[in-house]
């Protein structure tokens, strides 16, 4: 075999490896001279998993995952031609080095949690591993974990599918995956994981699932204990129920306190509380000019109207006396009367609130005869956050409420917004002039119209996927794809315009394996995109600038991870930098981006001009804000003349976020995973959400649009 050439492309090199279904060589492409590697699977192998898994290996796009580029079959048996990756299998770093540090284990989950995420939320179907172990995990010079091997994957098609034969590798497999009555999912390839992470952690795999790892390795945390010891329960209920759940846990093991079911019953008292204040308006009585009637016709603001508190924080309120003539004078908070400012719920002290123990309660209150009426609320968050600062201000009128979709992941099936379902509600963007939302779902562009969702078909090739979609102030729809590799085996990313239900292509980069982050316009219509070109310890962006009229662009390579991008009303360029947890503007005198809002590294959710935010992921311009999506909440900063005056929260609890859906008022609204935002006609937000799979609507007042 080494030697031969298939197909006049591929010369064999040298054999790399066998299994169980044939021989894996390292080949090169004679014509370009790069490396691939050739799976040789013989034909006695039975031809439904060969096909299973070149079908899958044809879907897959992702850093951390093999790409096929060529199938070729001959008497002997089919050859996959599909990516080299060069670098250890983790089990034999294990054999070489032992058990590793868990700040090395811990980064080593956190990117196989990425990398299973996009596997379990491919469309149409997720694809479930089913063979996750050190054996099948490349680790290549730059520390990036590949996964390698497909060939007992599957696509899955719902909870009702049995899986057709007993598959995994024993020790590592799932109890679900050893018996014919099982079903394997998602948890099924979470708790192989979790198997790997307890060998890493200790050199040993477990024996039994409720065995503490300390007593393997003295110098494993607590919470790395416990996510561990859920990832690999037998029950599959008592796992983690899916793999961004377990990445949260990974994300925050050194920040967030994680307890099992007794503690978290018996210490509910230390968990992060939420403070909510409320207010009542009053009317503005305009009469005459005399210091009296000035002062009766004061309209008194509280601000903030909602107020949410972590139990180690105090809050600040202040009333404002606005006047008929539009001056405006602070309120001592000393001159307000409580009949009552102190409960065993929370106390007031002049301006500050402090809360005291989970409960509710309210405070009333006069001044100049004036009723005023605060409203607290402290409970248990969804989740449990140690350690992070929480100090938000919520808008007071905020109503949310499922808009689209019936919240249950199936078939993409069209017709009203409560019949029709939503599965994956990626991106959003409402066009104003035709009165239409665009959204994709699993790669389709569909719309909502008139109380009615309708999928679009774009005319593009069928190997091109639409992964975002936005609408310009104009009218004008446009879309991006997702990296497809073209006849020179280069990735290509490319942004069309969709006009008269044609797409026209307006911007391609090549090179890049990375999705389009995002991408924005100015008030001319050129377009800004952000695109990674390397994602890790050493992240960069390209930022490019392309020219809607000539069409020529400009790239530069930014530092750190920037995931979004928006432009304001006066062309200010802000983008998001996930790296350090900031919103960076663009300085136009010297091309710079500097921090606008947010505290560098810092992880807090906090509503101020000294604002902080958790784990923001997407940012939107409208009209004098900028909105984040930070966490599972939707925040925003508050503009004054393109310099931030204020930060407050739109609606959302802070927590884990759940799967449910109700109608409720901003601040205990319960998103899962929201993911973009747009803003209707009326200038109310329509939300994606993942988890949730539907769009919610939250109405703004009046005076808070």
């Amino acid at each position: 075999m080494v030697g031969e050439v298939l197909k006049q492309k591929y010369k064999i090199e040298r054999l790399l490896g066998r299994g169980a279904s044939g021989e894996v060589y390292l080949c090169r492409n004679i014509e370009l001279g790069n490396l691939w590697a050739i799976k040789h699977i013989n034909k006695n192998n039975t031809k439904y998993e060969l096909l299973t898994e070149i079908n899958i290996l044809k879907k897959l796009n992702h850093i951390s995952l093999p790409k096929i580029v060529d199938v070729i079959e001959d008497e002997t048996g089919f050859f996959i031609v599909e990516s080299y990756i060069e670098g250890t299998p983790l089990n034999k770093m294990l054999e070489a080095y032992g058990a590793l540090s868990e700040e090395r284990v811990i980064s080593l989950a956190k990117q196989l949690c990425e990398v299973l995420s996009y596997l379990h939320n491919l469309k149409p179907f997720p694809i479930i591993y089913r063979d996750l172990k050190p054996h099948n995990i490349i680790i290549t010079r730059d520390n990036r974990p590949v996964i390698i091997d497909f060939g007992i994957s599957r696509e899955y098609k719902g909870i009702n599918k049995k899986d057709t034969v007993i598959a995994g590798t024993p020790h590592y497999a799932a109890p679900e995956q050893l018996t014919s009555e099982g079903t394997s999912d998602v948890r099924s390839d979470i708790y192989s994981l979790g198997i790997t992470l307890h060998q890493l952690l200790t050199g040993v795999l477990p024996k039994y699932d409720d065995t503490t790892l300390l007593q393997y390795n003295s110098n494993i945390s607590k919470n790395m204990d416990y996510i561990v010891r859920k990832c690999i329960k037998k029950d599959l209920k008592d796992r983690y129920q899916n793999i961004d759940a377990l990445l949260y846990d990974l994300k925050n093991v050194n920040k967030v306190k994680i307890l099992d079911a007794r503690l978290r019953r018996t210490n509910r008292i230390l968990i992060t509380a939420m403070l909510i204040t409320s207010m009542i308006s009053f009317s503005t009585i305009y009469f005459g000019v005399s210091a009296l009637n000035r002062e009766n016709a004061a309209l008194l603001m509280l601000s903030p109207q909602i107020l949410s508190l972590s139990v180690n924080q105090t809050g600040v309120f202040k009333v404002i006396k606005r006047y008929p003539d539009g001056t405006r004078e602070e309120l001592k908070a000393s001159e307000i009367e409580w009949n009552s400012p102190v409960t065993d719920v929370a106390k007031i002290n002049i301006n500050e609130i402090q809360p005291l123990k989970e409960g509710k309660t309210d405070f009333d209150g006069t001044y100049n005869g004036k009723p005023l009426k605060l409203t607290v609320l402290v409970n248990k968050p969804q989740d449990e956050i140690k350690n992070v600062s929480i100090n938000l201000k919520y808008l007071k009128n905020t109503k949310v409420a499922p808009f689209a979709g019936t919240g249950h992941r199936s078939d993409i099936i069209d017709g009203d917004i409560q019949s029709a379902t939503i599965c994956n509600p990626t991106s959003i963007s409402h066009n104003k002039i035709n009165n239409t939302t665009y959204f994709t779902d699993f790669t389709k562009l569909r719309t909502i119209k008139d109380g009615v969702i309708k999928t679009l078909d774009p005319n593009l090739d069928n190997f091109k996927d639409i992964d975002l979609v936005k609408t310009t102030s104009s009218g004008n729809i446009y879309f991006s794809t997702v990296p497809y590799i073209n006849e020179k085996e280069q990735y290509v990313s490319e942004i069309y315009v969709f006009k008269n239900d044609e797409p026209f292509l307006i911007y391609q980069s090549i090179g890049s394996a990375y999705n389009i982050s995002d991408f924005a316009f100015d008030s001319s219509e050129n377009i800004y995109v952000l695109q990674p070109n390397n994602i890790g310890l050493k992240s960069k962006t390209n930022f490019t600038f392309v020219d809607r009229l000539s069409g020529q662009n400009f790239s530069r390579e930014l530092q750190g991870s920037a995931d979004s991008i928006t432009i304001d009303q006066e062309d200010n360029i802000f983008i998001l930098s996930t790296s350090n947890n900031t919103i960076l503007k663009l300085d136009k005198s010297d091309g710079i981006f500097r921090i606008f809002a947010g505290k560098e590294k810092e992880q807090d959710y906090i509503d101020n001009e000294q604002c902080s935010f958790y784990s923001p992921k997407k940012i939107v311009a409208a009209g004098n804000y900028i909105y984040i999506i930070d966490g599972n909440i939707v925040r925003r900063l508050v503009l004054d003349n393109g310099k931030l005056a204020d930060a407050e929260t739109v609606a959302g609890l802070v927590g884990k976020g759940a799967k449910r859906l109700a109608i409720s008022p901003g601040y205990s609204a319960q998103f899962a995973v929201p993911n973009d935002l747009t803003f209707d006609n009326d200038g109310n937000i329509l939300l994606s959400d993942l988890e949730n799979n539907v769009i919610w609507k939250i109405d703004l007042s009046k005076e808070d649009k």
